[in-house]
């Protein structure tokens, strides 16, 4: 039977999340290569863990990155400029120049790379030569040596299509002529203080930080953009503002996540901290979440030790006194012990509602959706 290749197509649309039904599609038919392979290689998620290469978050591929990239550059080069989105997670042998060389070929010839995550040390001499032009950049562990300045600066004067980015930029500023569509920026104070002055686009900001780092210094110093922001997700694992001390500077805050360790119980400073939430007039959301922030690896924390009867009074009194306030979620359990792992409780509703992190994190803006 001769099916139309229209047919054909709704087939592979209807299973663009459903990988495997998608290589069953092509034993059917051979018509359905094409169709399947804009699908299938359109998401390449590369982690350790499995030491796989996987479709989206779902499917494993019979292929480790070396594979990949000798796919890409070797036997089937058409399929590269299929990719959109590229993410690879953790130890990578950068270090090795035959693989180095390798997975540069490979990123030239992604010509439509849009997002692109990198979790490892690496020289931007990876993406020499490649003309792809990004709308999201997260390579936080870029390692900076005597020319990152320079490098960074021409990489991203190369990318006028940023809408969000994650890289260290705590040793230097950026240039006015830079990012100047930025719309959601991650990183540390000092990172955040370099990049952020003058880009009144970025009305999203993830405030993250690690062990290493330190409050760099007043806020005031970037009190006129913080006035734009209108999510913000804080945390991490080193000293951070407190939110009492960001209140006065988010006049335009929407949404608010908050990233505690699962030890950090509703009591003394923390308890009075969101004493303050009401002062933030215009603040719709709310999420309280128990793991690291700025990981991209499904890593979690696990229970939050914010009891029930303390949510509800904590709830209670903020729909009371805040007039714009939808919902509050809080985590409740590890994604992996638990899929539906926070709980959410919404105004004129009794009784809390459990949902998945996708709703309560990703679907407000506030993490990249392969980070949920």
């Amino acid at each position: 039977m001769d099916i139309p290749q229209e047919i054909l197509n709704v087939f592979i649309n209807f299973s663009e999340d459903d990988p495997q039904t998608l290589l069953n599609l092509c034993l059917v038919s051979r018509r359905c290569a094409s169709g399947a392979q804009k699908v299938l290689y359109r998401s390449i998620r590369i982690t350790t863990h499995s030491s796989s290469v996987q479709h989206g978050s779902t499917c494993n591929v019979d292929a480790v990155s070396i594979k990949l990239f000798k796919t890409f550059t070797q036997h089937n080069p058409s399929l590269a400029k299929y990719v959109q989105t590229f993410s690879h997670h953790y130890a990578l042998p950068f270090g090795d120049r035959r693989y180095r060389n390798l997975a540069n070929k490979s990123f030239q010839l992604m010509t439509n790379l849009e997002s692109l995550t990198i979790f490892a040390r690496f020289s931007l001499d990876l993406f020499q030569g490649c003309t792809f032009q990004l709308k999201q950049l997260f390579c936080p562990l870029l390692g900076p040596d005597h020319t990152y300045r320079e490098k960074i600066y021409h990489f991203l004067s190369s990318q006028p299509y940023l809408k969000t980015l994650y890289i260290d930029m705590e040793h230097s500023r950026l240039p006015a002529d830079c990012c100047n569509n930025l719309e959601t920026l991650w990183g540390n104070q000092r990172t955040i203080e370099n990049i952020l002055p003058g880009r009144s686009t970025i009305t999203c900001l993830v405030w993250t930080t690690q062990h290493h780092d330190h409050v760099a210094g007043p806020l005031s110093r970037i009190s006129r953009e913080l006035s734009n922001i209108h999510i913000l997700a804080l945390g991490g694992n080193a000293p951070y503002p407190s939110l009492t001390q960001l209140v006065p500077y988010m006049r335009s805050l929407r949404v608010l996540r908050l990233v505690r360790k699962p030890q950090t119980n509703l009591s003394g400073g923390t308890y009075d901290e969101l004493g303050c939430l009401p002062d933030l007039v215009n603040l719709r959301i709310f999420v309280w979440s128990a793991r690291p922030i700025g990981r991209f690896d499904g890593t979690e924390y696990g229970q939050s030790t914010v009891d029930q009867g303390r949510q509800r009074r904590l709830v209670t009194k903020w729909f009371r006194d805040m007039r714009v306030l939808e919902a509050a979620y809080f985590q409740i359990a590890a994604r992996k012990d638990k899929p539906k792992n926070y709980l959410c409780w919404r105004r004129h509703e009794v009784d809390p509602a459990p949902v998945d992190s996708h709703e309560a994190v990703v679907q407000h803006g506030l993490a990249p959706r392969f980070s949920e």
